[in-house]
């Protein structure tokens, strides 16, 4: 019975510990570097990026001198790793309340990163407590990632199928980007390449962009007697 006590309790603990921050593939979801951490040099597409993880963060690099380099001073990399998640999460970040205590975000806010994800909080006391308690807390984040996405959202069809996205569409957040499909074998299909589908949501929403544009710019000026 003791025994039996004791395995319960390693089990626990052993999953607790695993809970205590991002894993790896919720990470590389959003990732802000598309080069390695420590040159700089852009990752070739037929290139897999050594990973490394420090202090909860992950980080990408593209040989073994570069892991030399991190190696020398790992919370370096990190940091930089860090600034980079504020500089492209910051300007589209959807809440303007902690996450934490719910009150509005202030000049004395704190950027504060956890795994590859911004978490705006209140202050260092709010910070302590998401990481404490990311998992109950990151799913308030999410759902407003979420609102946002579908605010702004580029298509009326589906990336995958091109099918017409009946509501309600079936909604992926990757990382902090929303993906809005028509079905369940789409979302197999998308989770099967991240990447790849994402690059082509890029270039659909540009084309149709570029359209809206074209057609604003030939829309003919009123004379001035009607104005």
């Amino acid at each position: 019975m003791l025994r039996s006590l004791l395995a319960v309790a390693t089990l626990f603990v052993f999953t607790a510990a695993l809970s205590a921050q991002m894993s790896l593939d919720e990470q590389r979801a959003s990732y802000p570097l598309d080069v390695c951490a420590v040159s700089g040099e852009a990752f070739e597409a037929s290139m897999k990026p050594v990973e490394k993880e420090h202090a909860g963060t992950l980080v990408r690099l593209c040989c073994d001198g570069c892991v030399r380099g991190y190696d020398k001073d790992p919370d370096a990399v990190v940091a930089s790793v860090r600034a980079a998640v504020i500089a492209d999460q910051k300007p589209r970040y959807p809440l303007t309340t902690c996450v934490v205590t719910g009150e509005e975000l202030g000049e004395s806010a704190v950027d504060h990163v956890f795994g590859t994800r911004l978490v705006r909080v209140k202050d260092a006391a709010a910070a302590k407590e998401f990481d404490k308690n990311w998992g109950r807390l990151i799913g308030k984040l999410d759902d407003a990632w979420i609102e946002a996405g579908r605010a702004s959202y580029p298509l009326t069809t589906c990336i995958v199928s091109e099918e017409p996205l009946d509501e309600p569409a079936k909604e992926i957040l990757y990382g902090t980007r929303l993906v809005r499909v028509c079905c369940k074998g789409c979302v197999k299909e998308f989770h099967a390449n991240p990447p790849r589908i994402l690059a082509q949501l890029d270039a659909r929403a540009k084309e149709l962009a570029a359209k809206r544009e074209r057609a604003a710019s030939k829309k003919p000026e009123r004379k001035q007697s009607e104005r």
